[in-house]
């Protein structure tokens, strides 16, 4: 008989020890169609077969293959069985039941106390039911979760027994449920069990979370344990049975952690053959074991979901114990002295360190070295487990049909598996532990914590050498946590299962958050250090990105080849004594080939191109931002981005009225705000795309919306004066103040009081506004005017107190003054005569005294001249005690003029300064008093536009020249209003055009790459998948492929799908892989080979040199 190579290699590999076995006494029952063992938990790092018989972790329904992968998605497995064992003693006999090679348990529940009837195994009810946060009726697993079999469910009501229409409780992410028993005794056929049954009940709930932090590593499980039967179940022991072949099987090493009621496996060298030079660790641990009596004088347990039981207590871990691969249990009574903590002949377990009796194997840390450590590495089993306690005879004691923690004969364990990887064997002991801590804070807080924010929903286009991502909103949702969202993260992966992606893009809100520090364990060292868990830069929020580089390997993409990504979003702690800072959704891996345009095919648009907009109608300052995401969508339309005033309590937001003796809401008050409306216009027929839209304050894209492959961002300046000026920008449309004529003679240095624009020192606001209560300004925000300043001539010789004024100067306005804190004594002897109302914020008179002159030039033709007004602050003044001097604040300048102090010495904001005030008001001016504005400043409405709290840059004066000499303009931000209208027209791709393939000579670019081929290409996956590429087809054409001697040798006819790697046929190809087989799906020789393309753009052909890997015959 004759064997190729790779026959006895594959023969040799199946025969080696990395692949565990049972002992060999081991014999299956036959397994019915109802019993359900392929069921996967798999909804983070971890992956596990879940089944309705006692055993998880094992994938029976594939020859009993090891069940637990990690990291998911990969062949890599750290155990390969797992299971509930309970033993006991009934009426002085030993009695076991066992989950291990053979399974004891089978589907279904037990009705009576006399073991029957049970249901029958072939019922179809009793399967793994499997659902998923944010789940509905669309599942069938939802839509019949298995109520009536002990599934948990949402108490609405909080009577502590299912109702008709209450729902299934969905614990994490992924939530599974089974039921099973032990009443049929011949399924007692494992000779580490085979005693009669013990009937009992196990209502199984497997769970997980979804995460890209420690909780992403651990799977939760919980068993409540009903006694059906009429015996009480005396010395009762619960074990977490488990085989766990980390890696290979050969070289595992146990150990526990009494504190943590954890057992554990570890690899004994750094040369594991599965996982290498890193090894993991696997552990088991009892966050809640059985609730036994307690006799302590106010014993008390209180569970995390708030249950209490008085008199009792929790037991923990009580033993843990090991046997190796040929030492199993050969009878019940061995496997009860194991469950123990015994030898299997019941002498006591002995600690090789101290020599004093234990129920613990190894309960030393084998990171130190020190202790009863395991050693001689093995296939290993072990189990931890909890007791002995009484499981009565279940007595229904409520009435409500359902067993409840608290009745006779129920118990509830909660337990997870947890892996961690660290840089090596010892190191990924301590991850492992480090994420335990994590499992029992969760389970602590009855596993209701914080979320990360939701995944984004991620769309993927690729082009030539790029690959462009773009993804939805849906992550950036309000939290009702302490955790708020802060951006995106894009990784690029190099393999499934990949645990050291590469980072290659950060979004984040521009906030000052940045780098997020958070306390890990160092997978190296296995120390507790602070580790940089987020590395924002406050780049503002993006919703694409454009790759051209393969970050894995520092090329650039090539066409063909597929490349992982995930894009993630992350959220923040801002308090800084939070264990954990920032959480992550875990990655969702997407593959992506980048590949050229077909032939025939142009896009008018790349990446990031911005459509022109033009705004036909309206003054605002507002921007509307079509950005190309995906030219390949773009279509041939018209839109129109037009603005409506709503009012409107969920969109615009409301002011809640409170009754004043009760604190209840009794009225909503919504609020009116400005909302924007898109529209599309295909063929004559317009379509709404977007309506009732809030615009974005900024052109970052963080609250862009996607439609027909572009993003579009509408914005509007924020309401006031405009903020940029020229010093901060170049572009004069974005400045808030200028100086048209002569010399600015205003600063903002100890002026900023916080307004939006002169940095600080001039703003939007009325003191009632402001100060007062009241709902709105006088001057709403679209009704701002450009406003010119022209100053009076004040001379220089100056003073800071009462300057001299020209009363004849056309620019010195008649002015409306208020005094603040006028209602006390004059604090320098000169204000007196300047305080005739007393009050404070009162009008006090109405006198030439604002030595500058203010225009609405809205209407550059046609200006009108504006009414002013202004304070004075009834104030000490401050003096240096050494020298004397004049110092900041500076006190008061009543003087009955407007007149600010220099920034020197005068602190125009400060309530101990002049605040010396001015307003401008959207009035006409006019000699003649008003009486509208002779009330007092902050309890009467008066139509304030601009409030300026500048200081004077030094002791300067104004128009020193003459009048008017100094000019100084005021622009307000003009948003978007109902007058607004913007519209763009996109062009849509062009395709199939023969013209351009003609014009370009575009057959000429089809290639055939690697050429030649030797022996293989960087593009497959294995040796055994062959795949030469033709790059630069047309969407369809027919290739044939000759040899020398001119026989075809393979035809191929390329249309939709059009290549192995993309089954879309909306979105063809340019590249085809052929796998280097003739038409009978033989591989081909090596040698030359002429290939010839048909297309309806014409033909073109080439020759390739294949040089296909030698197969040797070694034995015949």
């Amino acid at each position: 008989m004759r064997y190729m190579s790779l026959l006895v290699l594959f023969a040799v590999l199946l025969s080696s020890a990395a692949f565990a076995a049972p002992p060999a006494e081991y014999h299956n029952a036959a397994t019915p169609m109802s019993y359900d063992t392929d069921k996967r938990i798999d909804v983070n790092m971890l992956e596990m077969v879940v089944t309705n018989r006692g055993s998880f972790s094992r994938w029976i329904a594939n020859n009993d293959i090891s069940g637990l992968w990690y990291p998911r998605g990969t062949d890599k497995t750290v155990v390969y069985a797992s299971g509930l064992w309970v033993g006991g003693t009934v009426n002085g006999e030993t009695r076991v039941t066992v989950a291990e090679y053979a399974y004891e348990y089978t589907p279904g529940y037990i009705e009576s106390c006399e073991g029957g009837p049970y249901n029958a195994t072939d019922d179809p009810d009793y399967y793994v039911y499997k659902i998923y946060k944010g789940d509905d009726n669309s599942n069938p697993d939802y839509a019949n979760w298995p109520f009536d079999q002990g599934a948990p469910y949402v108490d609405a009501n909080n009577n502590n027994r299912y109702d008709e229409g209450e729902l299934p409780r969905i614990t994490g992410d992924q939530t599974l449920f089974s039921v099973y028993h032990d009443g049929v005794p011949d399924q007692h056929i494992n000779d580490a069990g085979g005693t009669l049954p013990m009937n009992i009940e196990v209502q199984h709930t497997t769970f997980g979370f979804d995460r890209a932090d420690p909780l992403g590593n651990v799977i939760f499980f919980q068993m409540k344990v009903i006694n059906k039967g009429c015996d009480t179940i005396e010395d009762t022991y619960f074990s977490l049975w488990s085989d766990p072949d980390l890696g290979g099987s050969g070289d595992d090493l146990v150990g526990c952690d009494t504190d943590l009621s954890l057992g554990y496996c570890y690899n004994a060298t750094n040369n594991d053959n599965v996982y290498g030079s890193a090894p993991p660790a696997v552990g088991f641990d009892f966050f809640q074991g059985p609730l036994v009596p307690d006799t302590t004088a106010g014993a008390e347990v209180t569970l995390p979901d708030g249950r209490v039981f008085e008199g009792m207590k929790i037991l923990g871990m009580t033993s843990f114990n090991k046997y190796t691969n040929g030492t199993d249990p050969h009878s019940p009574t061995e496997s009860y002295f194991y469950m123990q903590g015994l030898e299997p002949n019941g002498d006591d377990l002995i600690d090789q360190y101290t020599g004093s009796p234990t129920h613990y194997y190894h309960d030393y840390d084998p990171t130190t070295g020190v202790g009863w450590i395991d050693t001689n590495a093995a296939d290993r089993r072990f189990m931890l487990s909890s007791g002995p306690f009484t499981l009565d005879p279940w007595e229904d004691t409520d009435g409500d049909g359902e067993p409840d923690l608290g009745e006779p004969g129920v118990q509830e364990v909660v337990a997870a598996i947890i892996v961690g990887q660290g840089g090596d064997r010892l190191s990924s002991i301590s991850v492992m532990k480090y994420f335990d801590q994590f499992a029992q804070e969760a389970f602590d807080k009855a596993f209701v914590i914080p979320d990360p924010p939701p995944p984004p929903e991620v769309s993927v286009v690729t082009g030539d050498q790029h690959i462009i991502l773009y993804w939805d909103d849906r992550s950036e949702v309000d939290s009702d946590s302490e955790f708020e969202f802060e951006g995106y993260n894009i990784y690029q992966f190099g393999y499934i299962g990949d645990l050291n992606p590469r980072k290659i893009g950060v979004y984040d809100i521009d906030n000052g958050v940045g780098h997020i520090l958070q306390k890990e364990v160092d997978p190296n060292a296995g120390d507790l250090v602070d580790v940089v868990k987020q590395v924002g830069s406050d780049s503002g929020i993006r919703r694409s990105v454009m790759i051209t580089e393969d970050a894995k390997r520092g090329l650039d993409l090539y066409n063909g080849s597929t490349y992982l990504f995930a894009v993630t979003a992350y959220s923040y702690n801002e308090d800084p004594e939070a264990t954990i800072r920032t959480l992550e959704n875990s990655a969702q891996i997407i593959e992506a080939v980048p590949n050229a345009l077909n032939m025939g095919d142009n896009f008018e648009y790349v990446y990031d191109d911005v459509i022109d907009a033009s705004h036909i109608s309206g003054k605002s300052d507002g921007i509307v931002r079509p950005v190309i995401v995906d030219p390949s969508e773009i279509i041939d339309a018209d839109y129109e981005v037009t603005f409506r005033e709503i009012t409107d309590a969920e969109i615009c937001g409301f002011e809640q009225v409170l009754d004043d003796s009760t604190g209840e809401v009794i009225e909503i008050i919504p609020y009116t705000c400005t909302v924007w409306d898109a529209k599309k216009t295909v063929d004559g027929v317009a379509t709404t795309i977007f309506e009732n839209q809030l615009e974005a304050a900024s052109q970052d894209l963080h609250t862009q919306l996607l439609s027909d492959g572009f993003l579009l961002k509408v914005t509007g300046p924020p309401p006031g004066v405009k903020q940029e000026d020229m010093y901060s920008s170049d572009d004069e449309n974005t400045w808030g103040w200028d100086i048209p004529q002569g010399n600015r003679r205003f600063t903002w240095a100890n002026a900023d009081f916080g307004w939006e624009g002169f940095r600080g020192a001039i703003g939007w606001g009325s003191p009632q506004f402001n100060w007062g209560g009241a709902e709105d300004p006088m001057v709403a925000a679209p009704d701002l005017k450009k406003v010119l300043l022209i100053l009076a001539h004040v001379g220089s010789d100056t003073v800071f107190f009462n300057p001299p004024f020209d009363m004849d100067d056309e620019n010195l306005s008649y002015a409306y003054r208020y005094g603040r804190n006028f209602g006390s004594d004059p604090q320098e002897p000169e204000f007196a005569e300047y305080m005739p109302n007393g009050g404070s914020y009162d009008f006090q008179d109405f006198e030439k005294s604002v030595p500058l002159s203010a225009w609405d030039v809205e209407d550059p033709d046609n200006p009108r001249r504006l009414v002013v007004g202004f304070l004075e602050n009834n104030q000490p003044r401050t003096y240096d005690e050494e020298t004397g001097a004049l110092i900041a604040p500076g006190g008061g300048l009543v003087d009955g003029k407007w007149w600010p102090g220099d920034h020197g010495h005068f602190d125009n904001t400060a309530g101990g300064g002049p605040r010396e005030w001015l307003f401008i008001y959207d009035a006409d001016y006019s000699e003649t008093i008003n009486d509208d504005f002779t009330g007092n400043l902050i309890d009467d409405a008066m139509p304030v536009m601009y409030w300026l709290t500048v200081n004077r840059r030094g002791e300067a004066s104004f128009s020193p020249g003459g009048t008017g000499e100094d000019h100084f303009t005021i622009v307000p931000a003009y948003i978007n209003t109902p007058a607004d209208k913007f519209t763009f027209t996109s062009v849509a791709p062009t395709l199939d055009d023969a013209e351009l393939v003609k014009s370009e000579n575009q057959l000429d670019d089809v290639k055939v790459v690697p050429n030649p081929y030797y022996c293989k290409s960087s593009w497959e996956p294995n040796q055994f998948e062959r795949k030469l590429q033709f790059t630069h087809l047309p969407a369809k054409c027919t290739i044939r492929i000759f040899n020398l001697a001119g026989d075809l040798v393979r035809k191929i006819n390329k249309d939709d799908p059009p290549s192995a790697n993309d089954d879309d046929p909306s979105d063809p190809s340019s590249i085809y892989e052929w796998d280097l087989t003739n038409s009978n799906e033989i591989p081909i020789a090596s040698g030359i080979y002429i290939w010839h393309l048909e297309s309806d753009f014409g033909e073109t052909y080439g020759k390739v040199a294949i040089f296909m890997e030698e197969e040797r015959m070694t034995e015949y």
